[in-house]
């Protein structure tokens, strides 16, 4: 895949563009990493409770219909039930994966997620993103300048997790930077993300790309 082919970053409308998530879910954290046993996921598709209550995500480099490759997920995970407007809950990122066996880098993948999730937050009035991630995940959404708050203790979650909380409207203007950084354009949708209402009844005709996002053959960032 040519490094400038378009990232876009979707947010799953349609069942049949979810199991594109699932299923990059399932290849990532059950067959590369064994966090979940693949046993458990016979369709392919690793999913539990949460997913009901969640914003599914799925990023593609190159193009939808024709030529491209699924490279990343990401959910969102709702606040559960009526919550005081006065005292909005964060929103939970979750199932975050950046990948691409074509070795695009994987940091212009999490880029476009990090993005992704700050607009959805603002356009849908959550102040706060909160994650349980990795140090060494931390260590690199830092080094790109987005202002990380502690707000737990760390934890044993596939190892060493630290809960982390971002001010949603604070981060507009480093993953601003981020993007000149890489030399990224500006959205041109008027969002960072596209909804894609896949019809139901079909599924994308290369949707099996998904076995080609191999932790084994790239290099990958992932978390809970």
């Amino acid at each position: 895949m040519h490094p400038e082919a378009p990232i876009r970053v979707y947010l799953a409308r349609s069942e049949s563009l979810r199991r594109v998530h699932f299923g990059l879910r399932y290849r990532i954290y059950c067959v590369e990493n064994g966090y979940e046993p693949a046993s458990r996921y016979r369709d392919g598709l690793e999913r539990d409770a949460l997913d009901q209550r969640s914003e599914h995500f799925v990023v593609r480099v190159g193009s939808f219909h024709g030529r491209g490759r699924w490279v990343g997920t990401m959910r969102l995970i709702l606040p559960d039930g009526p919550h005081d407007p006065d005292k909005v809950p964060p929103l939970e990122i979750s199932r975050l994966i950046a990948c691409d066996a074509q070795h695009l880098e994987s940091s212009r993948v999490l880029y476009h997620l990090s993005q992704a999730a700050q607009a959805y937050a603002v356009e849908h009035g959550y102040p706060h993103l909160q994650f349980l991630i990795r140090p060494a995940l931390a260590r690199l959404l830092c080094r790109f300048g987005l202002p990380l708050e502690q707000c737990g203790e760390a934890r044993d979650h596939r190892g060493l997790r630290i809960p982390y909380r971002v001010d949603a409207a604070a981060a507009a203007d480093r993953l601003r930077n981020w993007r000149q950084r890489y030399g990224l354009p500006a959205a041109t949708t008027g969002s960072h993300y596209i909804p894609m209402y896949w019809p139901l009844e079909t599924h994308p005709p290369d949707v099996q790309d998904v076995q080609g996002a191999s932790g084994m053959d790239c290099p990958q960032l992932q978390d809970s």
